[in-house]
């Protein structure tokens, strides 16, 4: 039950930083290529985007415990593979971007690098914090134990 619990916090907490960031960058993108207008669509496949991306990322880190550096670089690699395939696609149905190589283009896929790698840097923030936060729950837990 408790990693259902936390299964949920850590993809709810990945939508909604997605969501938030991928808006942030459509938007930009769209300002940037000159479209003043945001379709109901586009908000849709942001959702659809932040959801995707969210569960792929939940697959990736289940069972890290076990794992070698490799295995974890290796994921690391296949995972970034998928997200920017995800991100690729839905911009293509969206419009956002063309098959044609242009700074648009370009400009699309160097911001989703970057929210790429600033999910990444917000959700090891969480984590540290998290394992800090268990860290001092058992120091004072063994601390407690000591003075009995």
């Amino acid at each position: 039950m408790k990693i259902i619990k936390s299964f949920q916090q850590g993809f709810f907490t990945q939508f909604l930083i997605v969501f938030f960031l991928a808006t942030m960058v459509v938007t930009i993108n769209g300002l940037l290529a000159g479209r003043e207008t945001f379709a109901i669509l586009d908000i849709f496949i942001l959702m659809l985007m932040a959801l995707c991306t969210s569960f792929a990322s939940v697959l990736f880190y289940v069972d890290l415990q076990r794992m070698s550096r490799l295995k974890m670089a290796l994921r690391r690699v296949l995972h970034f593979i998928v997200i920017v395939g995800i991100t690729f696609l839905l911009g293509l149905v969206a419009g956002w971007i063309t098959l044609e190589l242009s700074f648009a283009t370009l400009r699309y896929m160097a911001f989703v690098v970057g929210v790429y790698i600033l999910v990444t840097l917000l959700m090891y923030a969480k984590y540290k914090k998290e394992a800090k936060n268990m860290e001092e729950k058992l120091k004072e837990k063994f601390a407690k134990k000591e003075e009995d």
